[in-house]
């Protein structure tokens, strides 16, 4: 009676293990999407002092212009950022490694934590405050225009800086 028992729990366990080999390799061909899916359009971290100085420019060389400081220009800044360097923000993934400590540095945050709480509601402001979209795209359109412009590349010069949806 116990070598029946024990064959039936060899068997169960054979079955459960092809079943999770099988959703391993399911695993593994999702992960390979989901990265080429989120490939950033830029990678240099250097960049990022420069694209806050446009974006500063930008902002306050407008009509009525916002205090660059503010945390909702924070945020617009932090959203330009994560769409470039870091999208796989946007789709629930942790920000990229050092990215939160550059941000700060950048942005003369004194608590790395900041960042992260500004961080926590831009997707949900982006997807429900179309002033707050709409004035995103037209920062970030000037931004890729002077990006465009510049001199300045990337290590690998294929890499582009369109908006979401570009190809």
């Amino acid at each position: 009676m116990e070598s029946k028992v024990l064959s039936s729990r060899v068997s169960d366990m054979e079955d459960r293990i092809k079943k999770a080999q099988a959703l391993c390799l399911e695993r593994e061909k999702l992960n390979k999407t989901i990265d080429a899916l989120l490939v950033p359009s830029l990678t240099d971290r250097a960049l990022i002092p420069v694209i806050y100085e446009w974006f500063a420019e930008i902002v306050s060389a407008r009509n009525c212009p916002a205090d660059i400081n503010s945390a909702h220009q924070r945020k617009k800044f932090l959203f330009i950022i994560l769409l470039l360097y870091d999208p796989g923000f946007f789709a629930g993934m942790k920000m990229a490694s050092g990215l939160r400590t550059d941000l700060a540095a950048i942005l003369g945050v004194k608590a790395e934590s900041t960042i992260s709480g500004n961080c926590a509601d831009i997707l949900f402001l982006y997807r429900q405050y179309k002033d707050f979209s709409a004035d995103i795209a037209g920062i970030y359109g000037q931004i890729a225009e002077r990006y465009a412009s510049s001199h300045i590349r990337e290590p690998d010069a294929s890499a582009s800086v369109g908006m979401p949806g570009e190809s």
